[in-house]
Order: C-alpha cells, then structure tokens, then sequence
C-alpha cells in the first residue's frame, strides 16, 4: 500500500538550532514525513537522531545551480510533495530561483528577493520604514571616516547600539554609552568593512515581538511574545504570550506596505518615554521560540507548508 503521508524535504542551512525547534513542532503532526538535506554546517546535529526525521543526508552547497541540482536529485528520491526552507539565505535562494524549484515540486508562500533582500539589512530596514513613515529609531551606516562617524555618532540620542548590518541573536551589538564610548571604540575596533555595521540609538523600555505567516501582505497567523528577562543585549531568556492590539496593527501596517509572504519574526521595543513601538530587526526565517509559540495555539511549520498546497 501506498505511503499516504505528506513528504516534506526541509532544506537546512542553519547554523544554530532553530531547524531543530523548527522541525519538532513539525513533527507533531502524524502524518508528515519529514525529511532533511543539510549542508553541515553544525558539527553536531540534534536534527541526525531526532525521532520526528525521517530521512537525514548532508550535501555540499557550491554554487545555486549545483544546489538545485541536489535539491531536484533528493526531492525526487524523498518521492516529497513540499519543499521548505527554514533560514534566510535558503528563503532567499528559493525566492530567486522559484521557478526552477516548482518545476521540481511544490514550495511555500516567499516574499520577493527585493523585499527579502531589504528588510533583513538593518540597514535597508531602517531606511524603509523611514521612508514609508513608521516610527525608525535613528541610524547612523558605518564608514572609514572615523572623524566624520564620530561627528555623526555625537549627535545621536546615548545609549548607542553597535550592530552588523547583518546577524541575529545579538551577535556582535556593543552598547556604547557616551561620545567617550564612541571615541574609544572607534580607535580601537578591528573592523575590516564600516559599511556592514550601523550604530543605532538605544530605545529604552522592553522587548516585543510578533512572529507571522502572511500571503500577499495579509496576516493569516500570528503569536505576540513579551519578554521577561533577557541575556544582556542578546534574546530574551523568559518570555510571556500576549495580545497587544496596537502592535498587531502595526505589524499589519508593515506586512502590507511590503505585501509581505511567508513565515517572519519580528523584533520590536517598546519606548517607556514615549510609549511608541520601533522595529529594530526582521527576521525572514523561523524563530528559536517556535515551540512557545506552539504551545500558544499556532503550529507555524504546518500553517506554513499549508501555503503551498
């Protein structure tokens, strides 16, 4: 008798654990068949002795045409009905090659690369939502000037927050307190590229964020998490599900202006000064608190391979 089960090949690319919380809320669902191609990146993979996969192979990634190659070679042989993506560089490969991947199988609702390629720069995110008229909290782009930066940087509202342009987790933030701050870091910093880091004023207040599955700028499902307590200036260790009105229609606000696709997850603080809410970071990518979400009500993974059928 014929497997009735949906097979699911998960392109994997991640360099944390997020696939792994990803794929265990997947797997919840009985009649699933998931199944895994990895490029390796982790040394060890909690993924390779999860009891919700299927089928576990580690590919090499060389170049995008390769790629779809092996993608096109494993879908076929996992005879799978639905391919996903679950990091943004894979989101972005799908989106650009989204043609040659349906001609392969079935793929997920993704935003455009223009769009994708925008929102997860801090940098292009903070000019869009400044030229679109969302509340930006002030940004300053890195450059080899150090005497013109440091003029720029002195301007600013202190506290100040040093970031890659691109990152997560808050990998590589430096909390800069004063011009002094600014003075010595900039002397002392060992960075090869300015422009791929930004220097953002610090909003004082708490974290919010909004994880979303959206189709054409609507928001089909949502969960809106606050956080408790946080790991200095990097994610929050304890968090609470919440409503919050005013939030969801901003993040509604957002999604459409973008006519946003797909699966996102985004960092927000709310000001106690001025009680406003500011998008810092967008994540076009599952997220490491997928499971709380879960258990909040909404299993993101299956509403998402849901847009593809």
């Amino acid at each position: 008798m014929k497997d009735s089960r949906l097979n699911i090949l998960v392109v994997d690319e991640d360099t944390s654990n997020i696939s792994y919380f990803t794929l265990t809320a997947l797997g919840q669902v009985s009649d699933i068949c998931i199944h895994v191609i990895t490029t390796g990146i982790r040394k060890w993979d909690p993924l390779k002795y999860s009891r919700y996969i299927s089928s576990y192979r580690t590919v090499k990634r060389e170049s995008d045409d390769d790629f779809l190659n092996v993608i096109r070679y494993h879908a076929k042989a996992t005879d799978s009905n639905i391919i996903m993506p679950v990091t943004e560089r894979t989101m972005k490969l799908f989106s650009t090659k989204q043609d040659e991947l349906k001609d392969i199988s079935k793929i997920p609702a993704i935003a455009s690369i223009h769009v994708l390629n925008q929102v997860t720069s801090k940098w292009g995110l903070y000019n869009w939502l400044k030229d679109n008229g969302f509340p930006a909290s002030r940004c300053v782009l890195g450059n080899g000037d150090t005497d013109k930066l440091m003029q720029s940087i002195s301007s600013m509202n202190f506290p100040v927050l040093k970031k890659p342009i691109y990152g997560s987790a808050g990998t590589g933030i430096v909390k800069l307190n004063s011009s002094g701050d600014v003075f010595h870091y900039l002397n002392n910093a060992r960075i090869k590229d300015w422009n791929q880091v930004i220097f953002q004023e610090y909003v004082t207040g708490s974290d919010i964020d909004i994880s979303a599955l959206c189709l054409n700028g609507d928001v089909l499902n949502y969960t809106i998490q606050r956080g408790l307590q946080s790991d200095k200036l990097r994610f929050s260790t304890a968090i609470e599900f919440v409503e919050d009105e005013n939030l969801l229609a901003l993040s509604r606000a957002i999604f459409r202006k973008l006519n946003y696709s797909g699966i996102a997850h985004l960092d927000f603080r709310f000001s106690k000064d001025n009680g406003q809410y500011y998008l810092v970071d967008f994540n076009a990518r599952f997220w490491s608190s997928i499971l709380g979400s879960l258990e909040a009500g909404i299993n993101f993974p299956l509403e998402y391979i849901k847009t593809a059928l």
